[in-house]
């Protein structure tokens, strides 16, 4: 089995290396996991979203993981893999900072730090085993939260749920 970080590692290195001789380098943020039949997650993070997981033994909470270093910005930055453990009905929620960058009607605060976490527990204690429209829920709520009928930046949400 590939170490997530180290794919990160390499995958810097591409963009690295292909950076040099542009004027305007490019980056970019990934998180990759690597998923097993068991519930296990081996994941690393390059400067992206931390995402979130749902249990329901433990309520909501940001997955364990340090901030870390987007790809193709300096040569050889140092990737760390984290493991948790998916139990039968946990989601995991991925996104994009679209989501989390929406901002109120009167340009207050982030949609983050303000609800992200109340609206993943409301979500899930109303999904009356309707995992579908988990991730459709939290985009509306987002959009509601900055009054927009669309997103101002990309927006991705994805919702895993072990069964």
């Amino acid at each position: 089995m590939k170490d997530p970080s180290y794919i990160l590692s390499g995958a810097n290195k591409i963009l690295y290396e292909q950076n040099k001789p542009r004027e305007y380098p490019i980056h970019g943020t990934a998180f990759l996991g690597l998923f097993f039949n068991d519930g296990k997650v081996v994941y690393s993070n390059a400067g992206h979203e931390i995402p979130f997981l749902i249990s329901s033994d433990k309520g909501v909470a940001a997955l364990s993981a340090s901030p870390q270093i987007a790809l193709g910005i300096i040569v050889d930055p140092y990737y760390k893999s984290y493991e948790t453990q998916l139990n039968s009905g946990d989601i995991l929620i991925l996104y994009t900072d679209g989501l989390t960058d929406a901002r109120s009607h009167d340009n207050q605060m982030d949609f983050y730090d303000s609800r992200i976490i109340a609206d993943l527990r409301e979500i899930r204690e109303n999904m009356n085993g309707n995992f579908k429209s988990f991730s459709k829920t939290l985009l509306q709520k987002s959009l509601g939260f900055s009054d927009r009928k669309v997103p101002k930046d990309d927006t991705i949400v994805i919702a895993i749920q072990k069964s």
